[in-house]
């Protein structure tokens, strides 16, 4: 069938168009269904996972019918109604995943009732006391000072300041959520694709569950992101650069993608985002040294639910590289005169520390190789965040949330998969503090599957074939749009060669 002008696919007969409109309805109703157990505070966890998992099912489907064609205002209505639905369901029930919220609740008391600096004090401290009540004994860790950055405890504080609620908490998240997600469909437009691509984000079972059942404070910083990027892609370097400060003081995670961004933008707009990310830490100064203590002990022994790290960790074990590293270390020391400073590169001349040393180096790497290509925002960040996220020693569920909005214009077949397998890790009891094992099995059945789509999809782009899910156009738009306009510098921005693929098609 001839494809029509400017169109990907072929547009639909009207009785069929009818016919894909209610089931998707169906569809959403469906997994309305399964977001009601979901919530139930008295379901089991391995129930709750497996209904996790099955949401998947549908999901998927619903991408089939809704993101090939354009949507019509009805459908666009209806979308947009069952995913406002979907979180409502659960923004008002307690998390049933995890208890980070407990943490974001607990800082923010800390901050507007104590007054205090929760970089400072560990929530077990006795100066916190009079602060305690049933909410310090649900905070994880209570033993290690706060390590969430400074605009995400801002956050906590403004939260805190009108009730501290589980429910509002979850609420102003679900509106960060909501307001990514039309901003998400804005970009969508711009870069001339389908609406129908926001049920990739709208309708995520990974997204809803982790932001409107468990209240995740990435959906603050991922929408700073997206925001930066754009406003990027429309060359407004101020307060895209902003954004991007914003993100990361939220999550510093978005620093690995600055490489990329930058070269979007004139040098004299380089420091700003760190400018804001250090006026954001001036209130906090007073904890001195322990700034950062929650942190570092964070980036040093957390260990779980991780793929290529533990391969990596592995390889490095058996070489045993430490006895010759710290001869090499000892002779430096007597070389240099014995400084006291040399006495820390000991500490890390072990497996679990090279490890994390190696992932961080190759990621700089990484960055700094896409900028010099000049890759394009969306695409560079997506890797780069993929490539993070593979490497990484800890991979919990919600760490996923930050690939699904780049999804949308990236529709990688494997990530989409990776996005209803992760939840399996909840089924892992291993410890996240430390690199204990736990179930093996959990990880072969969450990851294996993955990583060979990704492989083969790899594979497939190698030789020129499509590698996307239902072979959606990645990076490009629907039909081009006039030179110089902002619609074709989004488009541009996002990928030149599937403007000439598109071409090749008409």
């Amino acid at each position: 069938m001839r494809l029509a002008h400017g169109a990907c696919y072929p547009r639909p007969m009207p009785g069929e168009e009818n016919r894909s409109h209610r089931r998707l309805i169906v569809l959403g109703l469906l997994m309305e269904a399964g977001y009601l157990t979901l919530g139930l505070p008295a379901t089991p966890l391995g129930l709750r996972v497996t209904i996790q998992c099955l949401l998947f099912l549908p999901y998927a489907w619903a991408l089939r019918e809704g993101c090939r064609r354009p949507l019509g205002n009805r459908e666009g209505a209806a979308l947009l109604g069952l995913a406002v639905l979907f979180r409502l369901t659960l923004v008002f029930l307690p998390p049933f995943y995890s208890d980070d919220l407990y943490r974001y609740l607990w800082d923010g008391r800390v901050q507007v009732a104590g007054g205090l600096n929760p970089y400072r004090f560990a929530p077990d401290d006795p100066t916190l006391a009079p602060l305690a009540g049933d909410l310090r004994a649900r905070v994880n860790h209570p033993d290690l000072p706060t390590l969430y950055p400074p605009v995400a405890q801002g956050f906590f504080a403004a939260v805190a300041g009108l009730g501290g609620s589980v429910a509002l908490l979850k609420a102003c998240l679900v509106a960060f959520d909501l307001a990514l997600l039309l901003l998400l469909r804005v970009m969508l437009r711009r870069a001339g694709l389908s609406e129908g691509r926001m049920l990739i984000y709208a309708w995520c079972p990974l997204v809803i569950a982790e932001v409107a059942g468990n209240g995740h404070v990435d959906a603050l910083a991922i929408f700073f992101l997206l925001l930066g990027i754009h406003l990027i892609i429309m060359a407004r370097a101020t307060l895209s650069t902003v954004s991007l400060g914003l993100s990361a003081g939220a999550k510093f995670l978005p620093v690995l993608v600055f490489p990329v961004l930058a070269t979007r933008v004139r040098r004299r707009f380089w420091a700003i985002p760190f400018v804001v990310l250090g006026l954001a830490y001036l209130p906090y100064l007073g904890a001195g040294r322990a700034l950062f203590s929650g942190l570092r002990q964070y980036a040093e022994r957390w260990q779980h639910n991780d793929s290529l790290f533990r391969i990596l960790l592995g390889l490095l074990e058996w070489l045993q590289p430490t006895p010759w590293l710290k001869s090499g270390i000892a002779w430096l020391q007597e070389r240099c005169g014995f400084p006291p400073w040399i006495d820390l590169l000991y500490r890390y001349a072990y497996p679990v520390y090279l490890a994390r040393i190696t992932v961080v180096v190759g990621l700089a790497v990484l960055a700094l190789r896409l900028a010099q290509k000049r890759v394009a925002p969306i695409r560079g960040a997506f890797l780069l965040l993929g490539s993070g996220l593979l490497l990484s020693p800890t991979v919990h569920p919600w760490y996923a949330l930050w690939l699904v909005p780049f999804l949308v214009f990236i529709p990688s077949r494997a990530w989409i998969l990776f996005t209803g397998l992760v939840s399996l890790s909840y089924l892992d009891p291993g410890p996240v503090g430390g690199s204990a094992d736990g179930h093996e099995w959990v990880r072969w059945i969450e990851y294996l599957p993955f990583l060979s789509l990704l492989a083969v999809d790899y594979l497939r782009a190698r030789r020129g074939k499509p590698a996307t899910l239902y072979r959606l156009p990645a990076f490009g738009g629907a039909e081009a749009a006039p030179p110089g306009t902002a619609r074709a510098e989004h488009s541009s921005t996002l990928d030149a060669a599937s403007m000439r693929a598109k071409d090749r098609s008409k």
